[in-house]
């Protein structure tokens, strides 16, 4: 998870600047089944949230993909506090 999702936060920011509503419900969408299976409850509430405005054209997905962003990068941040175990 941490070297699929890293470089995320730079991807929706990237989205959202050019204005790629389709990118930024994908890349939601995604995250939104990740951070489930994490009980990463912001991010996927800010997923599912983000989602859902760029599917339906809105201006808030940009707002929401900031939000997003930050918190994905804080819960790769505290991912990678969490100590590995050996296989």
């Amino acid at each position: 998870m941490l070297e699929t999702h890293a470089g995320t936060p730079d991807r929706l920011r990237d989205f959202a600047r050019t204005g790629d509503l389709a990118g930024i419900a994908a890349l939601a969408h995604s995250l939104k089944a990740v951070a489930g299976k994490l009980s990463a409850v912001e991010v996927e509430s800010l997923a599912i949230q983000a989602m859902y405005a760029a599917r339906m054209g809105e201006n808030s997905a940009a707002r929401l993909v900031t939000a997003l962003a930050e918190a994905v990068e804080r819960m790769v941040k505290a991912l990678r506090r969490v100590p590995r175990r050996d296989s």
